[in-house]
């Protein structure tokens, strides 16, 4: 049946994206139906998205990748542990990393308690990711940082500066890797805020935010008004 009203969906907006795998430790599936899976996903030009959140998951994901080949835009999902081995992996197979250091916040108090003190440096990597090559980008809700909701601050060598950080969200869904830029024939997808950057970059607060744009479209104004 047709959906309208509350439930109307605008498919012109909707694309056909990577194929999405959702591991967990307690039931991965065949690893070779998992082999076949990715390169059939290859075969019809879709790329590969696995959501991994141990390091049993990641070990499976890279492994898959590698009997069935990975190509540019395939990508983990969280890589919420990642030991020093696998950067050189994932580097390998030209992996990215789509990751959520919110979690640091919302769930770090529970992290230093429940995983050991050795591990603590492999959780939720940024910046050693960076460094070492591997594409990141970011996907989050606010807050987000190294500190948890306690004040404790878990992987300090992680942190990355504010710009930076702010890049990891400026990919496309298509590609989060590559920056979008604002010039004629880009969606007309924005954020207008009402300090210069220089200013933001020390007080990240959301009620800088005076509007929102979505496809050439006023979806947010801060006062109601329209500058369009």
């Amino acid at each position: 049946p047709e959906l309208s009203g509350a439930y109307a969906i605008d498919s012109s907006r909707l694309t056909l994206g990577e194929t999405k795998f959702h591991l967990h430790d307690a039931s991965l599936p065949n690893f070779s139906d998992l082999v076949v899976a990715i390169a059939r996903s290859h075969h019809e030009n879709r790329n590969v998205a696995i959501h991994c959140v141990t390091e049993v998951e990641l070990i499976f994901s890279v492994s898959a990748f590698r009997a069935a080949g990975a190509r540019k835009g395939d990508r983990i999902e969280h890589a919420s542990v990642v030991p020093p081995a696998l950067i050189e992996q994932l580097l390998e197979l030209a992996l990215g990393i789509v990751t959520q250091p919110n979690f640091i916040y919302e769930r770090g108090d529970a992290y230093i308690r429940d995983i050991a003190r050795e591990e603590h440096p492999f959780l939720y990597r940024v910046n050693s990711l960076v460094n070492a090559g591997v594409p990141v980008a970011f996907g989050t809700d606010s807050p987000f940082g190294r500190q948890t909701i306690s004040g404790n601050l878990l992987g300090e060598d992680e942190r990355i500066a504010p710009v930076s950080a702010l890049k990891k969200f400026l990919g496309g869904l298509g590609d989060p890797f590559t920056l979008r830029t604002i010039s004629p024939g880009e969606p007309a997808d924005l954020c207008l805020l009402n300090l210069p950057w220089k200013d933001l970059c020390t007080d990240l607060a959301s009620a800088h935010v005076r509007m929102t744009i979505r496809d050439g479209e006023m979806i947010y104004s801060r006062d109601g008004t329209s500058l369009l």
